[in-house]
């Protein structure tokens, strides 16, 4: 083989990989949409309720596999995802937000934070707030702050690197009733409070990163 011959099938080989490659992001993009079968919406809320269930297909398991390791099913844990505020504004990473509501219809639950997928971290160790530690008002709500900067309350800090934040809600044992009208359940709205100078942004030291698990 030439020269020129093998030049040529090695660029064959690299048009054909990139166009798999693109095939495989627009087939994930249209399993993870609003639209795709099998995923609702609630306000800035998406779940996948086949997620853990035999109604699964082989694209659905890999992006699964990929953020959501040993997902179960709808019955026994609900996964929430949330990469927009209610007034549809993509979540940054550099900016604050405020999650208000009352305990879910579920045994447990949990709300965790992210960035680009990745746990974010910070020195006071916290990713996330549950069912079991945040702290609530004489009538049972809660808020709990999003942000790069030092909060009052119920904190989780977004560090000081810019990123898409994702912000996850995991419903474990939800009531049947949540399972059958999933997609009308009022789930607390996502607002942002402030956006910070990127030169006044303090955040926590970087420490190794974690998995969206």
């Amino acid at each position: 083989m030439n020269m020129s011959s093998l030049q040529s099938l090695i660029y064959s080989l690299m048009t054909a990989s990139v166009l798999v490659f693109v095939w495989n992001v627009y087939r994930t993009l249209r399993l993870i949409s609003p639209s795709a079968k099998g995923v609702i919406r609630s306000g800035s809320w998406t779940a996948r309720i086949t997620d853990g269930s035999e109604r699964m297909t082989m694209h659905q398991r890999a992006v699964v596999a990929s953020t959501g390791l040993w997902a179960m099913n709808s019955k026994e844990a609900v996964y929430f995802t949330a990469l927009h505020d209610s007034n549809g504004k993509r979540l940054n990473c550099r900016e604050t937000y405020q999650i208000t509501g009352k305990d879910f219809p579920a045994r447990w639950w949990s709300i965790t934070a992210y960035r680009n997928y990745q746990l974010i971290p910070n020195t006071e160790e916290r990713y996330s707030f549950s069912a079991t530690n945040i702290v609530r008002e004489a009538d049972g709500s809660w808020c709990l702050t999003l942000s790069p900067q030092h909060q009052p309350g119920n904190w989780i800090p977004l560090g000081n690197a810019p990123g898409q934040l994702v912000i996850s809600l995991r419903l474990y044992n939800p009531a049947a009733n949540v399972i059958e009208d999933i997609a009308n359940r009022p789930l607390p709205e996502i607002m942002l409070v402030r956006s910070e100078p990127t030169s006044t942004l303090q955040g926590s030291t970087e420490l190794p990163t974690g998995g969206m698990r």
